[in-house]
């Protein structure tokens, strides 16, 4: 089976061009980038079903905000369209509580080391799902930086498939007693920048610090100047954790909208605006002031985009 490299070439956006198809018509061009990403997800499913027919576990990686657990939800629909029974397991449940999470040398935490995973209770967990096929799946509040104390239970058949997501899936210590066999790898990532007047104005690793903005502040309880002091920790802890089993995918996806940045010009500019205590904001402010806004009602209910807008 080939590895799909094709979806991570280089690409960018031309603000300019994206700004006219706002104006003229902001529907099509939503529509014509969801097409886009979903048209890779149906690839990767027909591919597995059409030719890794003994695949039993299929991993999600990638670098925080590419987003994943959209990503594995759709896998998840598209495998059920087609008869096939998939259960989603997301990696963050087994994060061990914040009194055992790994400091860096500043004294913050280091949530992108693999031994942020409990690989006891992960290796239990994955031990009796294939060997009993039930296990009960922890739940991790990231507000309480905590599991809860109630579990999900899990009950799978033979000809079933885990589709498990995480930023440490592709990682080999924690599938090592699964046979390389029945394991489908995808690694997912932002791989278009946008550029103004010919030249890159925001990187794509600067439209996953937007996406993180939102989603930490929306769903982790997390302030705009917390994520931005963080992050400069996450990027390193990626290279070092996450970005070097990318080459090990069987599959490579694109997460890139080109409409995004447009979505954030209306919904993260203010926030930011609120949080000009931190240095980083200002530069940030002035990407998206390039850019005209969306509004968030043209983003289907099923988009990946939608990850980052819970609290719209």
């Amino acid at each position: 089976m080939k590895n799909r490299t094709e979806n991570f070439e280089k690409t960018n956006f031309s603000i300019e061009e994206i700004n006219k198809k706002i104006l003229l018509n902001p529907q099509d061009l939503v529509n014509e980038d969801e097409r886009a990403y979903h048209s890779q997800i149906d690839e990767i499913v027909e591919d597995i079903i059409n030719n890794r027919k003994e695949v039993k576990l299929i991993l999600l990686s990638g670098p925080s905000s590419a987003g994943k657990t959209t990503s594995s939800n759709l896998l998840n629909a598209k495998f059920l369209a087609h008869g096939i029974k998939t259960y989603v397991v997301s990696q963050d449940n087994f994060f061990v509580e914040a009194a055992k999470t790994p400091l860096l040398p500043d004294g913050s935490f280091d949530y992108e080391n693999v031994t942020c995973v409990d690989m006891e209770c992960f290796n239990h967990f994955l031990f009796e799902l294939e060997n009993e096929k039930v296990a009960h799946m922890p739940i991790f509040d990231f507000v309480k930086k905590r599991r809860n104390d109630e579990f999900v239970p899990l009950e799978i058949d033979k000809n079933s498939i885990i589709i498990m997501e995480g930023i440490h899936a592709l990682n080999p210590i924690l599938t090592q007693g699964f046979s390389g066999k029945t394991i489908a790898k995808i690694y997912i990532g932002l791989n278009s920048n946008y550029t103004y007047k010919d030249k890159i104005l925001i990187p794509a690793k600067t439209v996953r610090l937007m996406r993180r903005c939102l989603r930490d502040f929306y769903t982790r309880g997390h302030s705009i100047s917390a994520t931005l002091d963080m992050w400069k920790n996450v990027c390193d802890g990626e290279n070092l954790y996450i970005k070097p089993f990318k080459t090990t995918a069987d599959y490579l996806l694109n997460s890139s909208h080109s409409y995004e940045a447009m979505l954030y010009a209306k919904f993260l500019k203010p926030l930011l605006e609120n949080a000009l205590s931190n240095p980083q904001t200002e530069e940030l402010i002035k990407m998206l002031e390039q850019c005209e806004k969306l509004d968030s009602s043209l983003i289907p209910k099923n988009s990946l985009i939608q990850e980052f807008l819970a609290g719209n």
